[in-house]
């Protein structure tokens, strides 16, 4: 099937969509908290897990003063932390920064 097929077919997915990431994350999470969300490396992060780290990185966030709309610079290797981090931005309601 050619990719203009898939993009304007019948079934042409929703690429616009009203949900917040930090929601649509937190959702799958009570869904399926022991399901793999990440792997990097040696290391394993159910949904779960990755939830409750964010959640304790967001409420830090916010203790510092983060606020909904703020940016925020973000700069971290590529790896378990740098997601961590961005979704909990995300948590928060503000945004992170580009470069």
């Amino acid at each position: 099937m050619p990719h203009a097929d898939i993009l304007h077919g019948p079934s042409r997915p929703e690429l616009i969509r009203n949900e917040i990431l930090a929601d649509l994350f937190e959702a799958t999470a009570r869904r399926a908290p022991q399901q793999i969300a990440l792997i990097h490396g040696e290391r394993l992060l159910s949904y779960g897990e990755l939830d409750a780290l964010a959640d304790r990185a967001a409420a830090r966030l916010m203790e510092a003063g983060v606020r909904p709309g703020q940016i925020i610079g973000l700069w971290l290797p590529r790896g378990v932390e740098l997601l961590v981090m961005q979704l909990a931005i995300a948590k928060t309601l503000a945004q992170p920064g580009t470069k």
